[in-house]
């Protein structure tokens, strides 16, 4: 890589253990990052009404359902209601805010997803303003808007890793800025750096960029004896701040579900849930992880941390702190990316905050930065023109999940109710109908009703779902190896028609339902 030879911008300050350039004038019409938040607009907003993915549905149900207000008023309720899921809670007032608004829920989703992007290419900008200049300002926001927008990444969904590494970035952006202010306010602005990247792990729990960012940099000025007053105010500040978030979820805590429901869920039982992998059927996770690591290299992530790479080492040697930081960071989401044992593809979004600082650290190298970003955002193109490719003239509903569930909605009387085997919420969300389970996602099944005696009690008891939908056989992950669920259905249920190639099935004792003619998948 060839190091630009020009200076550092007139009147860029060194600060103790990094450089902090930035640059005269607005960042906010900087042509590269106006161009970043169209370019966010443009693979973002085609796909407006596209139905809900299963972490999407899954989320709204479980968002709809909660009692909040009853938790807020001191009611000892389940941790989200009648729905359980294994996610921290500023996700799911998201999901809930949403589902609250008139109209279909899902163009207001698609909306927050979008203006969650638009907040990480700002704070990327920031991150390379503060780094290295206007010019890695424009690489940096070209990056995240690529990354977070691209379909090669999963990144059209909207899941807990989409809203929180925004946050993230804006955390890191605010304690940069925070370390380069005047005395008056590096106090507050590391209060908001502090509590910005704990809400990030407040949406998802193993977002801890920020805490780990702000972590390494407080060590290395420790080290090489580089901390003064201010950079300890700042340390202060985002110590405080994140204490004030956490006392606030604690405070939720304790009057509603309680501390150690909360720690179960988001914690304890990511521990069980790995535990269940490892003993379970592998040839799904594996066929997963080698897509992931396929769309790794094809969305051009894994050159850019290449090469961010080679940068922070340059940046170690002349002993600046963000040359140690930037590396952590990525090692703590890669960690994320690869520990669950699940490998989701939606997972590499959780490497982008890391990604952003090494595009920083590498725009000194200015021709290999603009190639390797360039990359980036081709694919980001490439990937968005080839999946909007697929569905052009297609109208919703263009999944199978969406035609079973309205299938269902039109064939349903009042009072009738759902399940699907096992997972794909958006089934039940196109329904319409209440699913009497309160486990809405296959891995939760697995973890927390392996023998699916709490299923198989339900379908035994006067409230058993009057609609089932055999989405996954019974007998997947060797759940009912005895046979005794596939037997409770048998006794219980008729099979009615195959839609979408998936079984539905109508309890016998529902009395007739008049069936619509079946949908075209």
């Amino acid at each position: 890589m060839t190091r630009a030879s020009e200076a550092p911008a007139p009147g860029s300050t060194p600060a103790g253990d990094t450089r902090f350039v930035g640059s005269a004038g607005s960042l906010w019409t900087y042509p590269p990052v106006l161009l970043a938040g169209a370019l966010v607009l443009l693979l973002r907003l085609p796909f407006l009404t596209w139905p809900p993915a299963p972490d999407e549905a899954g989320y709204l149900l479980v968002g709809r359902s909660w009692p909040l207000l009853d938790q807020l008023e001191g009611s000892r309720s389940a941790l989200y209601g009648p729905f359980w899921v294994d996610r921290p809670p500023l996700l799911l007032l998201l999901f809930k805010l949403v589902d609250l608004l008139p109209g279909a829920p899902m163009p207001a989703l698609r909306l927050l997803g979008a203006l969650a992007c638009l907040v990480g290419v700002a704070a990327a900008a920031v991150i390379g303003d503060r780094l290295d200049g206007r010019r890695a300002a424009g690489l940096c926001a070209l990056a995240a808007a690529a990354l977070t927008s691209s379909s090669a990444l999963g990144a059209l969904e909207i899941d807990g890793e989409l809203l929180a590494v925004p946050l993230a970035m804006a955390s890191m952006a605010l304690l940069l800025v925070a370390l380069d202010r005047g005395r008056s306010r590096r106090l507050l602005l590391g209060m908001a750096a502090g509590a910005t990247g704990t809400a990030a792990l407040t949406v998802k729990q193993n977002v801890a960029d920020a805490w780990v960012f702000a972590g390494v940099l407080v060590l290395a000025a420790l080290v090489w004896r580089r901390l003064d007053r201010a950079g300890a105010r700042v340390a202060g500040g985002f110590a405080a701040g994140a204490a004030a978030v956490l006392v606030v979820v604690g405070a939720w805590a304790v009057r509603g579900p309680g501390p150690g429901r909360l720690l179960e869920a988001t914690y304890g039982f990511r521990v069980a849930a790995a535990r269940t992998i490892s003993q379970q059927d592998h040839s799904r996770p594996e066929q997963r992880l080698w897509v992931l690591l396929l769309m790794l290299v094809l969305s051009g992530l894994a050159a850019l941390l290449a090469g961010g790479g080679v940068a922070a080492m340059q940046r170690i040697r002349r002993r600046e702190a963000v040359g140690l930081a930037a590396p952590a960071v990525v090692a703590v989401e890669l960690a994320g990316v690869v520990g669950g044992g699940s490998y989701w593809l939606h997972y590499l979004l959780l490497l982008v905050p890391g990604a952003v600082l090494l595009t920083a650290l590498l725009a000194e190298y200015r021709r290999t930065a603009g190639v390797l970003v360039a990359l980036v955002v081709a694919s980001a193109l490439v990937f968005g023109a080839i999946n909007g490719a697929r569905h052009l003239g297609r109208r919703p509903p263009d999944t199978a999940e969406q035609a079973i569930g309205e299938w269902i909605g039109s064939a349903a009387s009042p009072g009738d109710s759902v399940v699907v085997s096992y997972g794909a919420a958006n089934i039940v969300l196109a329904s319409g109908l209440p699913d009497p389970y309160p486990l809405l996602w296959s891995l939760p099944v697995r973890v927390r009703d392996p023998q699916l005696e709490q299923l198989a009690a339900l379908v035994r008891s006067e409230r058993r779902p009057t609609w089932w939908v055999v989405w996954e056989n019974l007998d997947t992950w060797g759940l009912d190896a005895n046979g005794k669920m596939q037997a409770a259905l048998t006794k219980r249920y008729r099979r009615v028609a195959e839609v979408c190639g998936h079984e539905v099935l109508l309890a016998r004792d529902a009395g007739p339902r008049q069936l619509p003619p079946r949908p075209s998948c």
